[in-house]
């Protein structure tokens, strides 16, 4: 293991207090373009989507696809609605992303998604000896690597609180970060 959960757990926490907590608030709620736009920036995916810094249209697409694909009450599982999203942005960029799907996915809802990334695609294929079928396999060999970690994981985010040193002047409670730290979204 590269890097110890404790570790994680802080980078973790210090990613989502800084940068996507605010996204996840944009997002989650009613997002705006410059939302989605600043949301496939901070994740690294919004190159793939060929004038989104330029075309309003692009960015308005995008936004318009996550609110059809969040609000339809057919597609029930996480996968079909990462599915789903990833058709509908195929349609206007011409090739697949499962990674971007996914992500704005999991800021508009957190737990259950399950982030699509390829380092951790690749650590999965590594790690297992495995190639994946598309998101729903990925998501399912990600889940039970995690399940086999969570002891590790949950031991980590109560150890959260000793890193308070380290965290920007004015760190929240204890109470704060285990609150939030214990969440199923945050372990994952």
């Amino acid at each position: 293991m590269p890097s110890s959960f404790e570790f994680c757990a802080f980078r973790f926490w210090d990613q989502w207090n800084d940068e996507e907590a605010p996204l996840y608030k944009a997002i989650s709620a009613t997002p705006a373009d410059q939302d989605v736009r600043a949301a496939l920036n901070y994740f690294q995916v919004a190159r793939t989507f060929k004038g989104i810094g330029k075309d309003a249209t692009v960015a308005a697409y995008i936004r318009g696809c996550l609110i059809q694909v969040r609000g339809d009450a057919t597609l029930l599982t996480p996968a079909e609605k990462v599915e789903k999203l990833t058709d509908e942005l195929q349609k206007k960029i011409g090739r697949m992303n499962v990674s971007a799907a996914s992500k704005l996915l999991w800021l508009s809802f957190r737990d259950p998604f399950i982030i699509y990334d390829s380092r951790a695609d690749y650590a999965l294929r590594q790690q297992l000896n495995a190639r994946f079928d598309g998101y729903r396999e990925y998501a399912a060999a990600w889940r039970n690597a995690y399940a086999n970690h969570e002891a590790a994981i949950a031991k980590a985010v109560e150890e959260l609180p000793k890193a308070r040193v380290f965290m920007r002047t004015d760190p929240p409670l204890d109470h704060e970060i285990l609150g939030t730290a214990r969440e199923t979204w945050f372990k994952e």
